[in-house]
């Protein structure tokens, strides 16, 4: 079984009062994507107003429940969870602020098999 392992690190910043969703990352033909952690950094100030999380189509993988959040503090998650090839994992971001922008950054690591 060939194993390759992948990091994808992205920055979010959210308008106030927005959600966001983006594509994070697509699952190459022939692969399945096992992740193994994500870990998001809040910086100081964001007061929890900033909530992520991971889907695959309308299903959400990460967190299981609920969003990760945080205030100058950062998240990990250790986790396996398989996403079978030619998905996209969607990151979905919302700002419950009405006047302030607020950011977070975002690492998930895991491995690609065939």
């Amino acid at each position: 079984m060939e194993r390759r392992p992948v990091s994808i690190g992205a920055w979010v910043n959210v308008a106030a009062a927005t959600t966001s969703v983006v594509d994070f990352y697509r699952v190459p033909g022939g692969y399945n994507f096992i992740i193994e952690e994500v870990q998001a950094s809040f910086p100081a100030g964001t007061a929890g107003e900033l909530a992520l999380a991971f889907f695959v189509g309308p299903n959400q993988i990460l967190p299981t429940v609920g969003s990760y959040f945080g205030d100058g503090s950062s998240v990990r998650d250790s986790t396996s969870v398989t996403v079978p090839q030619d998905n996209v994992i969607q990151l979905k971001a919302t700002n419950s602020n009405a006047t302030t922008a607020h950011s977070a950054s975002i690492l998930v690591r895991g491995y690609l098999v065939r």
